[in-house]
């Protein structure tokens, strides 16, 4: 009985891990990019001023 219901939990996980892997794999990149995009943004209103002044 708890054989089969291991079986069935360890199956049903295979089966979810394709589902599941992509999305946290997407937050990620999504979290990645939007650092990539504030730190560059911040860069450009932090140089700006200096490459205007002289």
């Amino acid at each position: 009985m708890t054989f089969s219901l291991a079986i069935m939990v360890l199956t049903h996980q295979a089966k979810m891990a394709p589902t599941i892997c992509p999305v946290v794999l997407g937050m990620i990149l999504c979290l990645v990019m939007e650092g990539l995009m504030l730190f560059t943004a911040e860069l450009i209103t932090i140089s700006f001023p200096v490459i205007t002044l002289p």
